[in-house]
């Protein structure tokens, strides 16, 4: 037995012991590897660092361009008159229970 045969199974042995706590995606998975609770499999961990961009949603600022010196505010009511739904309308309800 070779010694790369020799470490997965290793990495084989560590992580069969592990099987009930197994991560519910890849971030968990990644996370488990690098707080020292899981040995990482090579094959496993690319796969998780993969998939992580489709799993996980990306945080990110966007950036108003072109707004012809006005804030959002002023454009948005400007676009709500101009789509003749300036008017509120009151929604009338009724209690659970009344008739």
């Amino acid at each position: 037995m070779g010694l790369q045969e020799q470490q997965q199974l290793i990495v084989d042995q560590l992580n069969a012991r592990e099987r009930e706590t197994e991560p519910r995606n890849a971030l968990e998975y990644v996370q488990d590897v690098y707080r020292g609770r899981r040995v990482a499999d090579p094959w496993r961990m690319r796969a998780a660092a993969l998939a992580l961009q489709f799993e996980t949603p990306k945080l990110t600022a966007t950036a108003m361009t072109n707004m012809n010196g006005q804030d959002f505010s002023s454009m948005l009511e400007r676009a709500i008159e101009r789509s003749g739904k300036g008017e509120m309308k009151l929604i009338e309800g009724r209690k659970e229970g009344e008739g």
